[in-house]
């Protein structure tokens, strides 16, 4: 389980895949995009508890999901 919150910044290992949903979709959560990273990056944490198993993040302009376990704070590093 992710112990961080709202505002820490990650680490995340490369290729770690990233999904992407719209954020005024209707329907069922489908991802729209997906990125695998092709190398770590270092991100910050926007949501904490939309999925289970996933943390929200933002990267690249936009608020991406990614596994708990690919997430890790920067103080823990």
């Amino acid at each position: 389980m992710f112990k961080g919150k709202v505002g820490d910044l990650v680490h995340i290992p490369q290729a770690s895949r990233l999904l992407y949903f719209s954020p005024n979709s209707k329907q069922a959560p489908i991802p729209w995009d997906t990125v695998r990273l092709d190398e770590p990056k270092i991100a910050l944490v926007s949501g904490v508890d939309w999925a289970e198993g996933y943390v929200q993040i933002i990267w690249n302009g936009k608020e991406w999901s990614v596994r708990e376990e690919d997430v890790f704070t920067l103080k823990e590093l």
